[in-house]
């Protein structure tokens, strides 16, 4: 088998488990107590999907390889601007969750929530910027690698329109999670751990998520990730040109 699919077949799978889970966790229900339920479908979506990526890990590669190794904490100034806007999407919440704390289900959905989010952060950093990345890297250019983590990302969240979301908004959530996932691969490749990512990623899907929940517009969403693929883009240049950071 050519080593690019290494790097891809888990990635292909992963995305086949995310589109059935996807269906059989939304459901068009309302009320505090179904969004803890669907919260908890999702949670028992991505323990599958974490399961596939620790049998990939197990199978193939060790934890280091795939982007587990020594922080460079210089570089984690590049996540500087995601930090600020999700700093922000965060305080936009806490008005609506004092508005809602009197509801006795809040402290569960809140925990679910947290959880779940946490599991996704992990789970699609370790397989879209750890596995797919790295992986790539021993059969293609860095940037090609880049791009193929990107692209992957992207179509990953093709997976909301077949749960029924309209077809505009899944574009719409495709170009932005392409996006995010320009500016994550260079950090990833550059940082030396996806440890900082993985706690980013779960912070901002905490926030998407609990903005849906509490009809909480996050206006500083789209800027935030703007302002950080135009800087993403010098990450880009640079590893074309220079390569990647000596190990």
């Amino acid at each position: 088998m050519p080593r690019i699919w290494a790097a891809v077949l888990p990635a292909l799978a992963y995305i086949m488990i995310v589109a059935v889970g996807m269906v059989w966790a939304y459901r068009p229900d309302d009320g505090t107590s179904a969004i803890a339920a669907m919260l908890l479908r999702l949670l028992a979506v991505q323990l599958c999907l974490i399961g596939l990526c620790l049998l990939t890990v197990r199978r193939a590669v060790q934890w280091r390889d795939i982007g587990f190794g020594a922080l460079r904490a210089k570089e984690i100034l590049w996540l500087a601007p995601s930090y600020l806007t999700l700093t922000i999407m965060l305080a936009d919440l806490w008005p609506a969750l004092w508005a809602a704390g009197a509801d006795d289900a809040m402290p569960t959905v809140l925990l679910i929530l947290a959880l779940t989010t946490l599991c996704i952060g992990f789970s699609e950093e370790v397989m879209f910027r750890g596995i797919v990345l790295r992986g790539a890297l021993h059969a293609i250019s860095p940037v090609q690698a880049m791009l193929l983590s990107t692209v992957l990302f992207a179509l990953m969240h093709a997976a909301s329109g077949i749960a029924g979301q309209s077809a505009t908004n899944t574009l719409q959530q495709m170009a932005f999670t392409f996006l995010a996932g320009f500016f994550l691969a260079p950090i990833a490749l550059r940082i030396g751990t996806l440890w900082p990512l993985i706690l980013w990623h779960s912070l901002w899907n905490l926030a998407v998520y609990g903005g849906q929940i509490w009809d909480v517009t996050h206006g500083i969403a789209v800027t935030g990730v703007l302002i950080q693929a135009v800087l993403a883009l010098w990450l880009w240049v640079d590893i074309w040109r220079r390569g990647l950071p000596a190990t």
